[in-house]
Parts: structure tokens; sequence; C-alpha cells
């Protein structure tokens, strides 16, 4: 579980950063260490919204809700995704 913290830690900061390969990379070490996650989705599907890819960021958010049907950061994020596609925010 540590190791999953600090690899997610390590793709925020790599995403935020602009280095997009890197992240990548690290979502898939973290899902080889603890499986797809909904929380590693969560996350993942976060990083496809903030890079303007809408249609992969709602496939992972729809798998992350999916597997974890309750959890309010899935959630929210489709919520943020729906609502920044209805204001043309996204993939401008």
């Amino acid at each position: 579980v540590g190791l999953v913290i600090f690899a997610l830690l390590v793709i925020v900061r790599n995403t935020l950063a602009g280095d997009i390969l890197l992240a990548d990379r690290a979502y898939d070490q973290a899902t080889k260490i603890a499986g797809p996650t909904a929380e590693i989705l969560n996350n993942r599907g976060y990083s496809y919204m903030l890079r303007g890819d809408q249609r992969r960021a709602r496939e992972t958010l729809l798998e992350a809700q999916a597997r974890d049907p309750g959890n309010a950061y899935v959630k929210n994020n489709l919520e943020l995704l729906e609502t920044s596609l209805r204001k043309g925010k996204i993939g401008q």
C-alpha cells in the first residue's frame, strides 16, 4: 500500500509538471502492484482530463465508478468533467 501511495504522489507531480510519459509509466506500475483499483483509475482519469482527453477521462472514470460506486472522488471528477464539457473548457 505504501508503494502505491508513493507512486500516486509521483504521478500527480509528474502530471502537473507536464511529464505525461513518466506519469503514464507510474500509473502502469501502480496498476501492476495493486491492480486497477478505483483510486488508481480515478487518478488516471483525472490525469486524462487535465490533458484534455475527455473521451479517455470519461471511460476511465466510469470504470472507476463501476469498481466503487460510492466513491465521492470519482463522482466529483465525473461531475467536473461533465460540467467542463458543457462549458466547453476541455478539449478546445
